[in-house]
């Protein structure tokens, strides 16, 4: 049991000494009474008999005042119960109220750390917005793509048509070849009898015409691009020219025998 008035606590043997002492009922005064009772009964004399009733009745007083003591000292206990009930009250009271505010200290703990978390979780959002960029950057951007796209679509139609340009322009280029390698052909075969041979000249080589070749064949071997077929005469004619012979464009193979 703890002091009142806020004293100090006192230990658990301190506080069952005290309670032994209270409720401690001293059998001395009940055996002084009984022997002064003693006393005046058998007494004789009637100074004993005074000094014997006198000293009865102080006994008594004696016995009365500790009885009215102890009556106090219970009284004494039954506030000290109430108030201990009171303080068990109190304390119980103020226990439920101090759970109370430790539970709304949690709900509070909690929603503190709910907007907080909202929060970081705001600013990294907002962080995240400002490094995006705005409307008119994005649609300034969206144009110029737009702009390079049609740019390249445009680039590569006019590469397309100039393709298809210099395709049409190669096959008639083929074409032509093809034709002046016909006209080489049909001007290397004899039109009219061949006359008497020359000295130097391989009539073999100049009358005899050229063996008909595949054209795919002749595409691959005898004309490449840009180049014109060249005849064996043709062939002959320029060796004749690189040794140093004269000539007027014409020869005894080319020209008609006289009659």
């Amino acid at each position: 049991m703890a002091a009142q008035g806020g004293g100090p606590a006192f230990s658990l043997e301190e506080e069952d000494a005290i309670l032994h002492s209270r409720i401690y009922n001293d059998h001395r005064g009940l055996k002084r009474i009984a022997s002064k009772f003693y006393a005046l009964s058998t007494s004789s004399g009637t100074d004993a008999i005074n000094d014997a009733r006198e000293s009865f009745i102080t006994e008594l007083e004696t016995l009365k005042l500790t009885m009215s003591k102890s009556a106090l000292i219970c009284e004494a206990e039954a506030r000290q119960v109430e108030d201990y009930q009171q303080e068990r009250q109190r304390i119980d009271e103020e226990h439920g109220r101090l759970q109370g505010e430790i539970e709304q200290l949690k709900l509070a703990l909690q929603r503190a750390q709910t907007i907080r978390a909202q929060k970081i979780e705001y600013d990294h959002i907002a962080s995240s917005i400002n490094s995006i960029p705005s409307r008119a950057e994005a649609q300034s951007e969206i144009l110029a793509l737009e702009s390079d796209i049609d740019a390249i679509r445009n680039e590569h139609e006019t590469q397309s048509r100039i393709l298809l340009q210099q395709k049409t322009a190669l096959e008639q280029v083929v074409g032509q070849l093809l034709a002046l390698r016909q006209v080489g052909k049909d001007a290397d075969e004899p039109a009219e009898p061949i006359a008497a041979p020359t000295p130097g000249v391989d009539l073999d080589a100049a009358s005899t015409p050229a063996a008909p070749m595949d054209d795919d064949k002749k595409d691959g071997s005898d004309i490449e691009m840009g180049e014109v077929s060249e005849t064996p005469k043709g062939k002959r004619r320029r060796e004749d020219m690189e040794e140093g012979e004269a000539t007027d464009g014409s020869s005894e193979l080319s020209d008609p025998p006289d009659d």
